[in-house]
């Protein structure tokens, strides 16, 4: 069983330290040919506008986790079934995919590649 640090997780990420210039890094690498998440933003627009979007994107994540709060929007979800193979009228043959916001993921990648 591994083991965890004894790291409070209720308290804010203080410690994540990342710039507006790390966030348009990551717009850049957004694949455009991808669906749009679950709050309707689509990956081309985001990539496009990522030098005048990258500033405001960075003070939301900023205050999200220094806050420890985050926006409602960003914990929804679109869940669609994705067939896998054999018979398309078994569910067993289908897995469930969930489309979440693009920021959140952004966000959720900075948090982890710390």
């Amino acid at each position: 069983m591994p083991t965890f640090s004894d790291r409070n997780y209720d308290e804010p990420a203080l410690d994540v330290s990342f710039t507006a210039a790390d966030i348009e890094k990551k717009l850049k690498t957004l694949r455009p040919n991808k669906s749009r998440g679950a709050d309707g933003l689509h990956p081309r627009v985001l990539c496009e506008l990522r030098e005048h979007i990258a500033e405001p994107l960075y003070h939301t994540f900023r205050k999200s986790l220094d806050t420890g709060d985050l926006h409602d929007e960003w914990k929804m979800g679109i869940i669609s079934p994705i067939f896998m193979k054999g018979n398309k009228k078994m569910p067993s043959n289908y897995r469930p995919v969930t489309r979440t916001s693009i920021p959140c993921k952004m966000l959720e990648h900075i948090e982890i590649s710390q």
